[in-house]
């Protein structure tokens, strides 16, 4: 690893040790939600989403094909997402000691998509994660 991406992930993971002890937690939550909100609007799953809007059950099928079908789940006024991996590049391909608080930066990205494809403010619970220890990333969103 070169001394730039060495110098790239302590600082990463600097800031958010100091957010996570600096911060009230729901400051912290939010500045994240906000990062994963803006890394929303920059995928290219956000023009899936605007293409989709109004139809969350074609969006999910959509969205089934990447992370399987049974894995994207309407269950009512709810939708359940569940990522048998962290799809995050961060996470990914970034440093491996992010702590889990990082994770409200996924839950941010879903608030944006899934906004955009109803229309509408939803809520978005993260019930487990892979950075906690959990086998996988599932969220609950309220719509």
């Amino acid at each position: 690893m070169s001394t730039k991406q060495e110098f790239k992930e302590h600082w990463i993971r600097s800031l958010l040790k100091n957010m996570g002890e600096g911060m009230r937690r729901e400051e912290a939550v939010k500045l994240l939600e906000a990062c994963g909100r803006d890394c929303a609007r920059r995928s290219t799953v956000l023009a899936k989403a605007e293409a989709s809007r109004g139809d969350l059950d074609g969006f999910l099928k959509q969205l089934g094909q990447y992370i399987g079908a049974d894995h994207a789940v309407r269950e009512g006024d709810r939708v359940r997402i569940i990522y048998p991996s962290c799809y995050c590049p961060m996470v990914s391909q970034g440093p491996d000691t992010l702590p889990p608080l990082y994770c409200n930066c996924s839950r941010g990205w879903l608030l944006e998509i899934f906004a955009v494809v109803t229309g509408e403010a939803v809520q978005v619970e993260l019930e487990k994660s892979i950075k906690r220890g959990d086998p996988r990333c599932e969220f609950l969103i309220t719509l």
